[in-house]
């Protein structure tokens, strides 16, 4: 990984909320009213049937007036209920729309680590928390071979490596840290094993390519 670009660190997670709650509302209003309409009715009627019946009044054409309105309240509560439910099943997939949508959905992100020499010639950028690539036409490929006359800028998953290249060759440097998402990562074939400075540890570079100038970094200075 060599440090000499950066990548833009391109747009956040963004929510757009679909529906509000005054809608939901609504919808939760509109179904208690259908169920009580229905109750309702079928109390109305069952009281007078019982009532009637009671009495001794019930008889005849009358009972019969009284029997049919009785199953028209009951045809009535069903409906009640199938609009109820039907309500329900409604709000129940504007729920799974609104956690299945931006309102709760965040893309994922890489954190990642640039060290940045004092002798470098982006150093001043990088204290910035800027990083600018060289420009050219390198592949991925070739840019963490060495030719980094590219539009991308190095970075590594791991801080130690970023820390290794703030203090090489000598004196001091700063590590630059960005939080971007995973879909503006560029893959490096990341090949190259260094020996961290000052110790006998040897890791790869874990390098990952920023693609274009990234600003905004966290900037944390590094001495030897």
């Amino acid at each position: 990984m060599d440090p000499d670009g950066r990548a833009p660190q391109g747009p956040g997670p963004n929510g757009t909320p679909i529906l509000g709650l005054p809608l939901l509302k609504l919808f939760v209003s509109y179904q208690k009213a259908i169920m009580k309409m229905g109750m309702d009715n079928v109390a109305s009627v069952l009281n007078t049937v019982s009532n009637a019946n009671n009495a001794g009044m019930a008889k005849g054409k009358v009972k019969e007036e009284y029997t049919a309105a009785a199953n028209q309240g009951v045809k009535d509560l069903a409906v009640g209920f199938a609009l109820g439910e039907a309500t329900g099943g409604l709000l129940g997939q504007i729920g799974k729309g609104l956690k299945g949508t931006s309102v709760g959905a965040a893309e994922a992100t890489t954190t990642l680590y640039r060290g940045v020499n004092e002798s470098h010639p982006g150093f001043k950028n990088a204290m910035n928390g800027v990083a600018e690539p060289i420009g050219g036409n390198a592949s991925a490929a070739a840019h963490n071979s060495g030719n980094t006359a590219s539009f991308f800028t190095s970075w590594s998953t791991n801080p130690d490596v970023a820390t290794n290249f703030a203090l090489r060759p000598n004196g001091s440097g700063v590590m630059m840290e960005v939080t971007v998402p995973t879909s503006s990562t560029v893959a490096s074939p990341s090949l190259l094993n260094i020996q961290l400075k000052g110790t006998k540890t040897v890791v790869n570079e874990s390098e990952v390519l920023l693609r274009g100038t990234v600003s905004g970094a966290k900037v944390t200075p590094v001495k030897p």
